[in-house]
């Protein structure tokens, strides 16, 4: 649709009678009404809405209006009036006046005003065709779409019924009685499940096309997608009439019921809107796709109704109706293209083939109406937005009015091939053997095709084989491209460039190569470096560089190694054969005796030898063909060198040995004078046997041939020993070794201490301050240089001091050491003048004196207590009489007594039944005493540290103050707590109360062997129990209770309990689908808000049950008559409800045009109005009789499925004019009765 252009199409026909009958109607009314004039311009519409979530909802009225042939002042309502109304139980629609919400603050009541935004023009497909240019007047149509958003409905159950009224029709309409003076209501129905359940009225197509051909099938959807899953079903409907001439533009619209339009009946009806019997028009009651044949050309009113279902309840309903323009048309140009059937992309060109055409209009059409795209011959490319289904339009034109209109339908298939390969080379070593490896999958359907191409710069090789192969014999860089085909014809590619296959640069020294032992050896002659190399084994191989390997072994083996580069992978082996070699002769020619070995090699390439001290050859200790080393004992030594006959390096080793005498001694010895020293000539070699001889010297004092001597000296002395050792081989060894002897150092110390102390301070005293060590006579030691050392027990300890140079001195004293066990203090506080301890705990194994002597009673006790009222200094003497000392002690003590305070505390007992706040005080006098406050619980927990504090009963048994001054006096009380809490519980027996149901609600949780008093509020649901725990209620709506519980304490507590009442029939509402209905037609109840698995008993006021099953939730009923149902729910909780529910009938009248009999018919076995039949919906009972033109009876009938064939006692009758008389009685108890003529056509 194009806004703001308006698109004109010669009318199919001149109707000047009816122009001239619009023209007097228009005179009359402007001279002789000052009302609103009436509008000859409806051509349809329809109203519908949408849900916006948050309980808001979207009215959208559509209106159509001819815009050339209507009368002057026939515009668009502003504003559009549409009533809101409400159907009691008696079948009355009233206005709904309850507030509604409205978009923007603003409120309606009974009516919604819907303010005109402007109108476009519609633009559709034209049909195939030459329309004939002498018909006139011009066919335009403009489209106005209101809408007005409903934030809140006010809470209230039932259906909703939204009207809109407007007079009056198009005035050129050809298939319904006065158009000029028929209006049309657009209803909407909305039930209390749509506007509960946000549901949205479903899509619907966009208007049908302008203009269709005479003799052309034609197929229009009308129908669309429901956003919430919903059904829909579609049926042709007539449409209703609405406001007159007199009241064009009620508002708001009255009241329903509406009747329906008046067809010019022969030959239109409901079942032929088109006037085609042979073809006529026909709905898809799932798809809503209206098709027919129109024969007649005119302008024709056609209604569709739209009902919407959710899982067989009704939702909601609304009407459309609009006109179908008939034209003849003449035909031109032929509209072509090509579109394949299918397309496995989103994306198509399409391919103009058309002929005898200059203009063009391209439409796709998705489902939902067909879609400008273009207005090129060659139009670009389109793309689809998804699979599925598409059919394409083109009209193809040779002017304004010649044209042809061609639609192809094409299947968008968005492919689910995944082409894939992988780049295999068998062989890539002497040549290059290419096998790619097809991995393309297809998630749809099934890859059949394959088609490879192979571009080698030089040429393309393609191959149609799955698993296909090429052989290259020189290095190169292809690209490849492979395509697919699946079993639905979809194709798609993959493209690899840049290939590189490669033929690999690799060789071995040879198939064998011998090595020499150890030697390390390439066996690789040419390698790439950018390869990777695997091989195995790996034992014998230095594989730093692993192209280039290093063999380094002493045993045979064949070695494989496996090249690839990713793409090829090529295996070749090398057999490793190790040479064998000649012995080599190694000899020491040393003498045994001698620490130097010689050893020569023999056997080898002279001058090659090179000798090791480790057999890794790592630390070369000689070279050449001789070795001389010192070995002490043996020492093994390591040898490679070339070997004569293979030239290969070659290993060996010998083992030295030397018997020398081995001694070990050291140079020089120390000794003190006066000290006995050893001389040891320890023997390392423990084979070897020893002989020694020491040369005579006076500081020997032991023999003179042993390994181990004694030697003396009392004076200060260096001196040289001479010795000769012989060993059992006959070596000798001759030594000396210096003896020195060395004169001792002194030392000294002093020391202090005091008699009754444990600690004593010693002073080296030792010149030259040589390095010393203390040891204290009670295990420690120190090596400070004058130490403070604390004794742990009384005694005699022996202190000894002591040098640590080569010859040490020492010094000793003895010290006694005594503990007086006495606590003195110099100052003690005496609070309040109380009376106090000196010494407390003194030892009474001392002697004691203190003064002065008036406050003792014993002055020699160890421990006194003595009181006094002021400030006090006293003296003691202190010695311990058994100690072999004389040690005296002296000491004072000062004793003070700080001013004398006093405290009270209130209350002096808590008593409480419930938790609550209390203040605790403490006084203190006098009132300025400079003291510090704390409060504790019975934890032991500060809570306070001020005079005052409050604390919450029930946290403690008691509290306690204590005040303390600035001398550390302290005074202390305590307050007990008395509390007497108690609790209970209060529990309703049910899960879930149903309204009007007795309940018991419980007291739980006192103590039974407790006195109680228990007082319920009185409230009028309470049947028993006021004073009692157990209380019996009959409450009907959501009720709270009240209990005071008094303890023997007089303790009071209050709880109170709520109970929320299940009012089932709050929740149900039974309903009926539709709730009108014609006599023998079926209405479907339902119980909104109820579940499929509760219980349900159904009853009605006929004399027999009308419905297909009574205990069901929703069952079908087929009333006879206005009937009322009754609904008994029971959930699962045991609560019952109770609804009812009427479903109106309506009883068709006895007379046409509900009963109709053709006025021809033509039994000529085309299968087309073949038997004369009596037409009618509830007819019960009838007699149709036929007479020839003689008034012989040639057919009679008593049962509407049997018509007349034309033949009278199996003779064809002639073509002819027949009599009938029809009798019929209706299921109403009425009777119609006609008689007329029947034209026999053959």
């Amino acid at each position: 649709m194009q806004k703001g252009v308006q698109y004109k199409v010669k009318s199919l026909r001149k109707n000047s009678n009816k122009w001239l009958l619009s023209i007097a109607i228009f005179i009359f009314l402007g001279v002789f009404s000052a009302g609103e004039a009436f509008a000859s311009h409806i051509v349809g519409g329809e109203l519908t809405y949408r849900c916006l979530g948050n309980n808001r909802i979207e009215i959208i009225l559509t209106v159509y209006r001819d815009c050339e042939n209507a009368l002057p002042g026939a515009e668009f309502d502003d504003p559009a009036s549409v009533a809101v109304f409400r159907k009691t139980q008696s079948g009355v629609y009233n206005l709904f006046t309850p507030t509604i919400n409205l978009e923007g603050g603003t409120t309606a009541s009974g009516q919604i005003l819907l303010f005109f935004n402007g109108a476009d023009t519609l633009r559709d497909p034209i049909p195939s065709g030459c329309l004939d240019e002498e018909l006139a007047p011009d066919v335009c149509v403009q489209r106005a779409v209101y809408r007005r958003t409903i934030t809140r409905f006010p809470s209230f159950r039932g259906d909703l019924h939204l009207v809109y009224q407007r007079c009056c029709r198009n005035t050129l309409i050809d298939n319904i009685e006065e158009p000029l003076e028929t209006g049309a209501s657009y209803r909407l129905t909305l039930t209390q499940e749509a506007r509960e359940t946000c549901n949205s009225a479903p899509d619907i197509a966009d208007f049908p096309p302008l203009y269709l051909c005479r003799g052309v099938p034609f197929s229009i959807p009308q129908g669309g997608p429901d956003i919430d899953g919903d059904s829909v079903v579609y049926r042709l409907c007539a449409p209703f009439v609405g406001a007159t001439i007199n009241q064009p533009k009620p508002q708001p619209a009255n009241p329903p019921p509406y009747d329906s339009v008046a067809w010019i009946n022969p030959p239109y009806s409901t079942l032929d809107m088109l006037g085609n019997p042979n073809d006529p028009l026909v709905i898809d009651p799932q798809t809503g796709v209206i098709s027919g044949t129109p024969l007649v050309n005119g302008q024709f009113l056609v209604g569709i109704c739209y009902e919407e279902y959710r899982e067989g309840r009704f939702i909601n309903s609304f009407q459309r109706d609009f006109q179908l323009n008939i034209r003849s048309c003449d035909f031109g140009p032929i509209a072509d293209f090509e579109l394949p059937e299918k397309l496995c992309d989103n994306l198509l060109t399409f391919i103009n083939t058309s002929v005898d055409a200059n203009n063009f209009e391209w439409w796709v059409d998705s489902g939902d109406g067909p879609v400008f795209f273009s207005d090129e011959e060659d139009p670009p490319t389109y793309e689809f937005p998804d699979t599925g289904q598409y059919f394409v339009t083109l009209i193809a034109g040779q002017d304004s009015l010649c044209f042809d209109t061609l639609t192809k339908p094409i299947q968008i298939t968005i492919s689910g091939i995944v082409p894939d390969f992988e780049v295999v080379l068998e062989e890539c070593q002497d040549s290059i053997v290419l096998a790619p490896v097809d991995l393309s999958t297809d998630s749809i359907a099934e890859i059949v095709k394959w088609f490879w191409e192979v571009d080698t710069g030089d040429s393309i090789l393609t191959s149609s084989d799955q698993a296909p192969k090429w052989v290259f014999y020189d290095p190169l860089t292809v690209d490849i491209r492979l395509t697919v085909t699946s079993s639905d014809s979809c194709t798609e590619s993959i493209f690899k460039e840049n290939i590189r296959l490669g033929i690999f640069d690799f060789e071995f020294v040879g198939d064998t190569v011998e090595v020499c032992p150890w030697e390390p050896t390439r066996i690789v002659l040419i390698s790439d470096p950018n390869l990777m190399y695997t091989w195995s084994p790996e034992r014998g191989l230095d594989l730093t560089d692993p192209h280039d390997p290093i063999v380094i072994t002493d045993s045979s083996a064949l070695y494989r190694v496996t090249i690839t580069d990713g793409i090829c992978e090529v295996v070749d082996s090398i057999m490793v054969i190790v040479k064998p070699v000649s012995e080599i002769i190694l000899t020491d020619l040393a003498d045994s005796c001698d620490l130097e070995r010689v050893v020569i090699a023999e056997g080898l390439v002279p001058g090659s030898g090179l000798w090791y001290d480790d057999n890794s050859y790592s630390n070369e200790i000689g070279q050449g063909d001789t070795l001389r080393i010192d070995v002490p004992i043996s020492r093994r030594v390591y040898f490679t060198g070339i070997d004569t006959i293979s030239e290969c390096l070659i290993r060996d080793s010998i083992d030295l040995r030397s018997f020398i005498v081995n001694l070990e001694y050291d140079a020089k010895y120390d000794f003190c004078i006066n000290e006995f020293g050893v001389i040891n000539l320890q023997n390392i070699d423990p084979l070897d046997s020893i002989t020694i001889t020491w040369e005579p010297n006076d500081l020997i004092v032991s023999d003179l041939d042993q390994t181990e001597i004694t030697v003396f000296s009392d004076v200060p002395i260096i001196t040289v020993l001479y010795f000769e050792a012989f060993n059992q081989f006959g070596c000798e060894l001759r030594d000396s070794i210096v003896v020195e002897y060395h004169p001792f150092e002194e030392v000294s110390f002093e020391f202090e201490y005091t008699c009754g102390d444990s600690s004593v301070q010693f002073f080296n005293t030792t010149p030259g301050n040589p390095p010393i060590l203390w040891d204290f006579g009670d295990g420690n030691s120190s090596t400070e240089n004058n130490p403070v050392h604390t004794y742990s027990e009384e005694g005699v300890y022996v202190v000894t001091l002591t040098s640590t140079w080569f010859c040490p001195d020492s010094d000793t004293a003895t010290i006694v050491i005594n503990f007086f066990d006495i606590s003195l203090t110099d100052t003690i506080i005496a609070c309040f003048g109380d009376p106090i301890t000196l010494n407390p705990g003194g030892d009474p194994g001392l002697s004691y004196q203190w003064s002065p002597e008036d406050l003792f009673s014993d002055p020699t006790e160890a421990s006194p207590t003595i009181q006094v009222d002021e400030d006090t200094r006293v003296t003691v003497i202190i010695f311990d009489p058994e100690a072999d000392t004389s040690c005296i002690r002296f000491d004072t003590i000062d004793i003070i007594v700080p001013p004398i305070f006093s405290i009270s505390v209130d209350p002096d007992t808590i008593i409480s039944c419930t938790e609550e706040q209390v203040t605790l005080s403490v006084d203190v006098n006098p009132p300025n005493a400079d003291v510090s406050i704390v409060w504790t619980n019975d934890a032991g927990e500060i809570v306070g540290t001020t005079p005052e504090i409050e604390i919450t009963t029930g946290q403690s048994s008691f509290y306690t103050v204590t005040v303390t001054d600035e001398f550390g006096c302290q005074l202390t009380e305590t307050i007990p707590e008395l509390f007497d809490l108690f609790d209970f519980n209060i529990e309703v027996l049910g899960e879930v109360i149903c309204a009007f149901d007795t309940v018991l609600i419980v007291i739980t949780g006192l103590n039974p062997v407790d006195d109680f008093i228990i007082e319920w509020a009185d409230h009028p649901s309470i049947i028993s129990g006021h004073r009692s725990d157990t209380l019996v209620v009959f409450p009907t709506e959501p009720t709270t209770y009240t209990v005071a519980v008094t303890n023997a304490d007089g303790c009071v507590r209050v709880k109170s309990v709520s109970i929320d009442v299940r009012d089932l029939s709050m929740l149900i509402e039974a309903v009926a689908t539709p709730d009108e209905v014609f006599k023998g037609e079926e209405s479907f109840l339902d119980v909104i808000g109820g579940n499929p698995l509760w219980t349900y008993i159904w009853e009605d006021t006929s004399e027999t049950l009308t419905l297909n099953d009574p205990n069901i939730i929703n069952p079908i009923a087929t009333p006879e008559k206005t009937t009322t149902y009754f609904v008994t729910v029971i959930d699962e909780f045991g609560c019952i409800a109770k609804d009812t529910v009427t479903v109106e009938v309506e009883v068709l009248p006895c007379d046409e045009p509900y009963i109709f009999i053709p006025n021809a018919f033509s039994p000529n076995n085309d299968n087309e109005n073949d038997v004369l039949l009596v037409n009618g919906r509830h007819i019960v009972d009838m007699e149709l009789i036929i007479y020839n033109r003689w008034g012989h009876q040639v057919f009679r009938s008593v049962n509407q499925i049997f018509g007349w064939d034309g033949s009278w006692r199996g003779d064809d009758m002639p073509p002819d004019v027949y009599a009938f008389h029809l009798w019929v009685e209706c299921v109403c108890g009425g009777t119609f009765v006609k008689s007329g003529n029947v034209t026999l056509v053959r």
